[in-house]
């Protein structure tokens, strides 16, 4: 069963899959799957891309001035 809902961004997880269905005449009769957490690689991303977002009107001094402080 699927529910939806409000989740807080700390309890969000961001996963890596990669699968694949084995079919015998047309038919689907198997399917392989691995997830994998990569929640503690994404998050640095996401920041490093709000920084980058938040601080594009800074230039040089300025911009590390103030993404040092963040």
């Amino acid at each position: 069963m699927i529910s939806f809902g409000y989740i807080p961004a700390e309890q969000l997880k961001y996963v890596q899959e990669q699968g694949e269905i084995f079919y015998h005449n047309d038919q689907p009769i198997k399917a392989i799957a691995t997830l994998q957490d990569i929640t503690n690689e994404q998050r640095p991303r996401e920041l490093a891309a709000k920084l980058t977002h938040d601080f594009a009107h800074l230039k040089g001094k300025g911009f590390f001035e103030a993404v040092s402080q963040y």
